[in-house]
């Protein structure tokens, strides 16, 4: 009988720790999100190239000097899907601009892929830098 109790709690722990895991990948998720977003905001835009990368490892090229020209005013996050496994993410996101050229507000949305990199315990980007226009 005691064995039967000790492998049940044994199941029942294991089972914690699994949602523990998972609710942490989705705080960290979370954070990534904010400061991502506020990197853009800030024009800190090398930091949040930062989080563009592919699971194969790339990353996508961008002109710096160009982005001078603008400043986000707003990122936003409209949806958010999250697999299972809290290791992949889905999210369309609003991003308010303003082109500094034609002083004009802009908005475009973007839907992001967002994964969990289980080596650097973080989470990575892999849809293409936003595009000012």
């Amino acid at each position: 009988m005691n064995l039967r109790y000790a492998l049940i709690m044994v199941a029942v722990l294991c089972a914690g720790c699994a949602t523990m895991n998972i609710q942490n990948q989705l705080d960290k998720l979370d954070a990534s999100l904010r400061e991502y977003g506020s990197a853009l905001r800030w024009g800190y835009y090398k930091h949040a190239h930062g989080y563009h990368v592919g699971r194969d490892g790339t990353i996508p090229e961008v002109n710096f000097e160009r982005l001078e020209g603008f400043s986000v005013t707003g990122y936003e996050v409209i949806e958010k899907f999250v697999n299972d496994e809290g290791t992949g993410a889905e999210v369309l996101v609003r991003i308010g601009y303003y082109d500094e050229q034609y002083g004009k507000l802009n908005v475009i949305k973007q839907k992001q892929s967002w994964w969990f990199n289980e080596e650097y315990k973080r989470w990575f980007n892999e849809a293409p830098f936003p595009e000012f226009k």
